[in-house]
């Protein structure tokens, strides 16, 4: 067990300031009426639970172990005031507990011969091609979407089919091993997804993702069309190109995660690029694909990678279903 109570110190400084910053804005912009009193009244107690982890971090370890339940409690507080330092409350609570590292099923790793070579150049061919020339030429306009997608998943199937069925039956044999490696992962892949989302939104001045106001758009005229294209397709084909096909071209860690996030991030941003800033979310998509790329490598499974896009893309269609219908 590692000694982190600077991640307490470092939330409460965190929480401490952007609360009092909050108060001070509100003091010198807001009217004194009932509402801004009882607003006041929650941040000070926000206030007060910034404080207690600043104190507490400077306490023996032994003493923070006493104070577990008061520390969640202010971390549930914390989150709805300032995000971050409430999910590093949190990340402290649960390093206090001796790690049982999670032991994956060890897959072989078969050597890559010229077949799985060419099947995987062959598959992102056909799939860049469909997905990102076709849109630009006459004859796309003479064949639907539907059937266009449908060729895509078909094709990158039947050339992967051989590493799905290898890594199917293991997952399937060790699901109860993966679950909590693929919801750990999960969540580290959503708070870095979400702390890099809001910066870029910020730097956007709010603005969304071009490709997300499209699937927004999309989403209110054909939502069953594009929960199955976010739940089902883009896991299955994005994981496999992006992570399998990639991998078995490029075998060194750090350059295959790095291209596989780069590429990945791209792709989600070129089809629908409407402005230099809208270039920012390739950052955004970017962090999420590193994410994935690096649980795929350290698994050696591509449903864990599949997994982890899967819930990513189903919490986001169920607050789409929440927020735009």
């Amino acid at each position: 067990m590692k000694d982190k109570r600077y991640l307490l110190r470092i939330s409460g400084v965190a929480s401490f300031a952007y609360i009092l910053g909050n108060i001070v804005y509100n003091l010198l912009n807001e009217r004194i009426n009932d509402a801004f009193y009882s607003e006041m009244f929650l941040l000070i107690i926000a206030l007060c639970f910034s404080l207690y982890f600043i104190n507490i971090s400077f306490k023996s370890i032994n003493k923070v172990k006493g104070s577990v339940p008061l520390i969640i409690i202010s971390s549930i507080y914390l989150l709805f005031f300032s995000f971050i330092p409430g999910i590093l409350g949190f990340v402290f609570v649960r390093s206090l507990k001796e790690k049982k590292k999670t032991k994956l099923p060890i897959i072989s790793e078969d050597k890559v011969g010229i077949n799985s070579i060419l099947f995987s150049i062959l598959s992102i061919l056909i799939f860049s091609f469909i997905t990102f020339v076709m849109p630009r030429l006459k004859i796309h306009n003479f064949i639907s979407s539907i059937i266009l997608y449908a060729i895509i998943f078909v094709f990158i199937i039947l050339l992967n089919i051989k590493n799905y069925i290898k890594d199917g039956r293991v997952f399937l044999k060790n699901f109860k091993k993966y679950l909590p490696f693929i919801i750990k992962r999960y969540f580290i892949m959503f708070a870095t997804y979400l702390l890099v989302g809001v910066v870029v939104s910020l730097l956007n001045n709010g603005a969304q993702a071009s490709n997300q106001e499209s699937l927004n758009s999309m989403f209110k005229t054909m939502p069953i069309f594009v929960a199955l294209l976010s739940c089902i397709y883009a896991p299955i084909i994005e994981e496999s190109i992006f992570r399998l096909d990639i991998h078995n071209l490029i075998k060194n860690k750090y350059v295959f995660i790095i291209l596989s996030g780069f590429l990945f991030g791209i792709a989600h941003v070129v089809n629908s690029y409407t402005s230099t800033s809208d270039l920012l979310y390739a950052l955004v998509y970017g962090t999420m694909g590193i994410n994935l790329a690096k649980a795929y490598y350290d698994s050696n499974n591509i449903f864990v990678s599949i997994s982890m896009h899967f819930i990513q893309n189903t919490v986001a269609i169920i607050i789409m279903l929440f927020t735009i219908l």
